[in-house]
């Protein structure tokens, strides 16, 4: 942190020497890693897309002329949305490994749940949920670092969100497809929500046990948005502890894959899933869902404009 003549607090970032070398060492290791599914069966094609897909993101976040232009668009698309806020960046003393932004103030999440007010925390899950939805189903760009350190909270529950490095980009058609393999899996319609996985690429091929496990793990995920009020958690919020009971099943069955698109899309959503629960947030999330999945659904359709 720094202070530009002005008086105005900055937040310098510095690209590390040899950065580059030390993370296509990691990349290296991790492709090394991933071509030993073999073993357990998993489709080439998929690991390798998975793979891909980390590879683009790491690279990314070594470019800060990417991210400096990554924090003027999310400024931009979220200047509006009560309760958040995205830094800017400063052009002239930025280059592509060193970028200068305005500094945001807050304390991390865990320092915020011991000092806040419930309203105040419910007000930053709010906040942080909304948020998630707006860049997945509306503006189709994710803030997809999670890490709780990315998050600054301020006393009345505002939100900084920090490190725009890791940003995923996501298609009309297929946030279309996504939200109604959603919309069909709240409804409970396990015929309709496997169709629309399919067209997302989540399952192929014809196996009745896979497409069972594939259901099962649908209707784990669609039980907060089937009630008027789920709170995050409490004992009763036990989705994780499911889902983590059946996660050992899926090596078992190739025809369930990760769709490119969905590997940081999911990574974002488990984030703020996770933040939701240390904050105990409590939503009616179906109504919630069921206005930007059908935004989403409107615009791949034409009948909303952009």
């Amino acid at each position: 942190a720094a202070k530009r003549p002005d008086g105005t607090d900055v937040v310098v970032k510095v690209l590390h020497r040899d950065i580059e070398k030390s993370v296509d060492s990691d990349l290296s290791a991790m492709r090394s890693m991933m071509k030993a599914s073999r073993l357990v069966k998993r489709d080439q094609d998929e690991v390798e897309e998975v793979f891909q897909e980390i590879r683009d993101r790491l690279r990314e976040e070594l470019d800060y002329y990417n991210e400096a232009a990554n924090l003027e668009f999310f400024h931009t698309a979220l200047k509006d949305l009560d309760g958040v806020k995205v830094p800017t960046h400063f052009p002239s003393h930025s280059t592509g490994r060193v970028l200068t932004m305005s500094r945001l103030f807050g304390v991390p999440v865990s320092q915020f749940i011991e000092d806040s007010t419930e309203e105040a925390r419910q007000r930053a899950a709010k906040s942080l949920v909304v948020v998630f939805h707006e860049m997945a189903y509306k503006i189709r760009a994710l803030h997809s670092d999670p890490h709780p350190g990315n998050y600054l909270f301020e006393p009345d529950g505002t939100v900084g969100l920090l490190d725009f490095g890791c940003v995923k980009r996501l298609d009309a058609y297929f946030m279309a497809d996504y939200a109604r393999t959603g919309r069909a899996g709240v409804a409970g319609n396990r015929e309709e929500t496997l169709e629309y996985a399919r067209r997302i690429g989540a399952i192929k091929g014809t196996n009745p046990e896979a497409e069972e496990l594939l259901w099962t793990l649908c209707d784990i995920m669609a039980k907060p948005f089937r009630t008027d009020r789920y709170r995050c958690g409490v004992s009763e919020d036990n989705l994780h502890k499911k889902i983590q009971a059946i996660a050992p099943q899926f090596i078992r069955y190739p025809q369930i894959q990760a769709p490119r698109e969905c590997v940081y899309l999911h990574r974002a959503l488990a984030g703020v899933y996770q933040m939701a629960r240390k904050l105990e947030f409590e939503e009616d999330f179906g109504k919630l869902f069921h206005e930007y999945a059908d935004h989403a659904i409107g615009v791949a359709e034409g009948r909303i404009q952009e």
